[in-house]
């Protein structure tokens, strides 16, 4: 089936949730996880679907990951009918098998993320596995090897931020800065607790009229307030900035002064206010088991009993894009990696009120790139018809784009 999208679509793939470490701060081992997904889809059901999406332009992007994705039994087979049908892939692993399979992966150009939290020691007991860094390094080795012979693999690193490793980051990167790793990124805990889910489950009940699928709760409790906030970043700013902004980077994208809030769960509704997250129109997440969901919290068919597009064009999973934008996001939104990877500004009927100012935007969905500050600017190649005015929204990134905008553009009004 020919498909051709206004957007690129990464589909998150979870092949398997079984994994040989137990990490800290895990949410797959944590309170009220989706046992149902234990079940594996085999190779065929797997085909079927990629049979489903093969043929979409711009080609999607597959995020293979788990568990620990190299488990899955054909997982080999998978990623080569995959790289055939030009399909991008990204493996999300935690290495320790890494050496078994870089033979089928050295002649690709698949971008393979992997999870090291700090050097020797701490790394091990984040992840709860003795010599685990010992063994990873020389996998990463083996990748270098690979890529000085050639290969077009591209490596990264993921660490996520916990009181273990925050105050060693930059000795974490100084032991890597010489390989031949693309970016290093410095990952938020995702979490939730009890009170979060609690309120989550009556937005969902109200708006959605079904029960939340709960998670997000990690396998230890963690303390994370303002105080480790500051941490992360007298931490991580200065680094950042002096050592290498195009290698590296924090995930989410969380403007500093968003940390607290979003640590501590506090005031999380003001995050990011007028923006909704573009997973429910573009990110798809398959579990093992083929449940397919546009958030984590919204399954909305299986693939072994449906098509792929069957399910993502049904009525469950246009109920929640119809409550995103007409009613903004939900409160646990901000705790999610994938809200702050692009955003939409939604305006019902192309018209939006923000600041006391009356707004008339170009579509109802209007995408930014993940940005804490948006300029919308004069629309001057639209007629104002009505109080209100015609803008194109432009994420800021940095304070000095803002001045080269206004330099060339009538901004009207700014969400900071």
């Amino acid at each position: 089936m020919n498909i051709e999208l206004p957007f690129n679509m990464d589909f998150i793939i979870n092949l398997t949730y079984r994994c040989n470490l137990r990490c800290k701060m895990c949410t797959q081992y944590g309170k009220n996880y989706k046992e149902q997904a234990i079940e594996e889809m085999n190779i065929q059901d797997w085909i079927n679907f990629l049979n489903d999406i093969k043929d979409v332009t711009p080609k999607p992007k597959l995020i293979l990951m788990g568990g620990e994705p190299f488990l899955y039994k054909d997982f080999e087979k998978l990623f080569k009918i995959a790289v055939s049908y030009n399909l991008k892939t990204h493996i999300i692993t935690n290495g320790y098998y890494l050496d078994k399979f870089i033979p089928i992966l050295k002649d690709t150009d698949t971008d393979i993320t992997i999870s090291l939290d700090g050097l020797f020691n701490v790394h091990d007991e984040i992840r709860n596995q003795k010599n685990l860094f010992k063994k990873v390094v020389q996998n990463i080795k083996l990748i270098d090897e690979a890529q000085k012979s050639g290969s077009k693999m591209r490596m990264r690193i993921n660490q996520v931020i916990l009181p273990e490793n925050v105050d060693k980051v930059a000795d974490f990167y100084n032991y890597f800065k010489d390989y031949d790793i693309d970016t290093f990124t410095f990952q938020h805990l995702q979490s939730s607790d009890e009170e979060l889910n609690n309120l989550t489950q009556k937005q969902w009940r109200e708006r959605l009229g079904q029960d939340y699928c709960m998670g997000l709760i990690p396998k230890e409790k963690y303390n994370l307030n303002a105080a480790f906030a500051n941490r992360y970043i007298n931490a991580t700013k200065d680094f950042i900035k002096n050592y290498s902004p195009e290698k590296c980077f924090s995930f989410p994208a969380l403007a500093y002064e968003e940390l607290a809030d979003y640590y501590t769960n506090n005031n999380l509704d003001n995050l990011r206010k007028n923006m909704i997250c573009t997973t429910a129109w573009t990110t798809p997440a398959i579990e093992p088991n083929g449940n397919v969901s546009n958030c984590i919290g919204n399954i909305i068919g299986n693939l072994k009993e449906n098509s792929f597009w069957d399910i993502w064009n049904n009525d469950k999973a246009q109920k929640l894009r119809d409550a995103l934008i007409t009613d903004g996001k939900f409160t646990i939104c901000t705790k999610c990696c994938n809200f702050y990877k692009g955003n939409f500004i939604a305006a019902p009927e192309g018209k939006l009120e923000i600041n006391g100012y009356k707004l008339e935007l170009p579509d109802v969905l209007n995408y930014i790139q993940s940005s804490k500050c948006v300029a919308f600017i004069r629309d001057t190649d639209r007629e104002q018809k009505n109080e209100y005015i015609p803008v194109i929204p432009i994420n800021i990134h940095r304070p000095q784009y803002l001045d080269f905008i206004k330099k060339e553009n009538e901004i009207i009004t700014i969400i900071e």
